[in-house]
């Protein structure tokens, strides 16, 4: 299986979602202030439970 595929279907993400979780990913990994870095961990958590969400209701 896929990365992205993996991804979407087991975090139930969408692939808007996915796009927006990869880029918050790339962005963590330079980040230069701790304060990008928890932005971007925040954003990153928010999606997992928003997929997480989607995938109980499911």
């Amino acid at each position: 299986m896929e990365v992205k595929e993996k991804i979407v279907n087991e975090i139930g993400l969408t692939e808007e979602e996915y796009e927006m979780f990869v880029t918050f990913k790339f962005n963590l990994s330079r980040a230069v202030s701790s304060s990008d870095a928890k932005y971007y961990k925040d954003k990153l958590e928010m999606l997992a439970a928003k997929g997480r969400e989607r995938l109980l209701k499911s």
